[in-house]
């Protein structure tokens, strides 16, 4: 794991199987919908009082972390330009959760 030395779009590195990877990283305690709401906005460059979503060309994955400890591992391509995100409600995201020593 790296962790940028400037302001990225990037939390983190990491190196896995497919090269190194963009990771940004999102917590959550806000619960709604039977899991928890994530917010996967930035501050846009041009105009700082507008968010923005991630897009792949910034980041490879996300990793959301529940304060229940949660962990989930998400491509940006399941997640490209979406605001927020309601994840551990449903089965559909139980792909996408992953343990501490997966």
């Amino acid at each position: 794991m790296l962790l940028p030395s400037a302001p990225e779009s990037a939390d983190l590195y990491a190196l896995d199987t497919t090269g190194l990877l963009r990771v940004q990283v999102k917590s959550s305690i806000r619960r709604a919908k039977g899991g928890f709401a994530f917010n996967l906005t930035r501050r846009d460059c041009n105009d700082p009082a507008e968010r923005r979503a991630y897009s792949t060309e910034e980041v490879d994955e996300f990793f959301l972390v529940t304060v229940e400890g949660g962990m989930y591992r998400v491509s940006a391509e399941v997640l490209d330009s979406v605001k927020s995100v309601y994840i551990g409600g449903s089965n559909k995201w139980a792909p996408y959760r992953v343990s501490m020593f997966s």
